[in-house]
């Protein structure tokens, strides 16, 4: 069986100084820290030394996926797309807070599982799968080839959770996916078929 004709590789960008510092980041501007750059670049060198190739990467355009990106397309050789799609999920107020003191909340707060907007003006879960599900389709009508998608931890489960037809449900019992720093997950799609395979997940 020939292979399907688009491969997506979906990567969490590295190490970033909110993730080092342990706040909320969502759609604020963290950029990477020494860590997360080293961890792109030895991600890069590891796909280079494996042969790994891409004929586009797609990334966010927040800083820590910006520099995550830039570093493993300058080591392959890849050019780079920019898809505010693929932004992380907006954390309204709540974003720059330590997760610590978001933990001691009263009432609490679910980052997860709610459908109303986070922080007061942030994405419920109804905007953020609309948004997962457009930049899938964005993806798909892109010519046939090889891509690597940079992203963050939220858009890519809602992005996972929507490519396995599992809808955006307020429980707790919900899937969720580990993203850790520069980990990713493999997947193709056929189009002929309407397709697709999680080849593999790497965290």
């Amino acid at each position: 069986m020939p292979p399907a004709p688009y491969s997506f590789t979906l990567l969490r960008h590295g190490e970033s100084l909110g993730n080092a510092q342990g706040v909320s980041q969502g759609q604020t501007d963290f950029p990477l820290t020494e860590n997360g750059i080293q961890q792109a670049r030895n991600l890069a060198a590891r796909w280079q030394a494996e042969d790994v190739g891409f004929d586009q990467i797609v990334s966010s355009p927040l800083t820590r996926a910006r520099q995550t990106a830039e570093v493993v397309g300058g080591t392959l050789n890849v050019p780079i797309d920019f898809d505010p799609n693929w932004m992380e999920r907006s954390f309204g107020s709540l974003e720059g807070i330590p997760y610590a003191e978001v933990a001691r909340m009263d009432p609490p707060m679910d980052f997860f599982f709610t459908y109303s907007p986070l922080g007061g003006d942030g994405e419920g879960l109804p905007a953020l799968f609309q948004r997962a599900r457009q930049a899938i389709d964005r993806l798909i009508c892109r010519p046939p080839g090889r891509y690597l998608v940079v992203s963050h931890g939220v858009i890519l489960n809602a992005a996972l959770l929507t490519i396995l037809g599992l809808s955006a449900q307020p429980e707790p019992t919900h899937a969720r996916f580990s993203f850790g720093n520069t980990s990713y997950a493999s997947l193709s799609y056929d189009p002929a078929r309407t397709l697709w395979k999680i080849i593999s997940l790497d965290n």
